[in-house]
């Protein structure tokens, strides 16, 4: 049962991640400019006018963030968009 569980939440932090990459691919401040925290809050819907996106670690933020910037040849992830 507990291997159920686990495998759940894989697949749902999996789907998420997906739907948060694809929701910063079409808004690019998300890498450019926002704060790991502003990002996180567009995900869950605390602002804008879009709902919940996602729920995703601030590691997976930093990460989506890097990967996008790499994408785009910006280089590394300003200090604010890093965790910690």
């Amino acid at each position: 049962m507990w291997g159920d569980v686990m495998a759940w939440f894989g697949k749902k932090s999996q789907s998420d991640i997906e739907d948060a990459e694809t929701y910063m691919r079409g808004y690019t401040a998300t890498y450019r400019h926002y704060s790991i925290q502003g990002v996180q809050d567009l995900l869950k819907g605390k602002i804008g006018s879009q709902g919940k996106i996602a729920n995703i670690s601030d590691h997976q933020v930093s990460d989506l963030i890097q990967k996008l910037r790499d994408e785009h040849g910006m280089g590394p992830n300003r200090p604010h968009q890093q965790v910690g």
